[in-house]
């Protein structure tokens, strides 16, 4: 089993970003991570494995199509 996710620590208990679908008896590791900062990226993987595998098999093979965007308002300098 190869399935990981976050949680947080929070008034003594960890508390899961998600569900999970593990079977009574399965062991985890347990250990902090560094808390990022906003100047330094975070190499945490907020998307589980094969997320965007399913979402393209859900979705289909026909492209998206994206409509003109019309033009930018231009404003006075202040």
């Amino acid at each position: 089993m190869d399935e990981s996710i976050t949680a947080t620590y929070q008034a003594g208990r960890i508390e899961l970003s998600a569900a999970v679908d593990w079977p009574d008896g399965t062991q985890v590791e347990v250990r902090p991570v560094a808390q990022s900062s906003p100047t330094t990226p975070s190499n945490t993987n907020v998307w589980p494995k094969g997320f965007f595998d399913q979402l393209r098999s859900e979705w289909g093979e026909e492209p998206f199509d994206r409509p003109a965007q019309g033009e930018l308002e231009q404003r006075e300098d202040w």
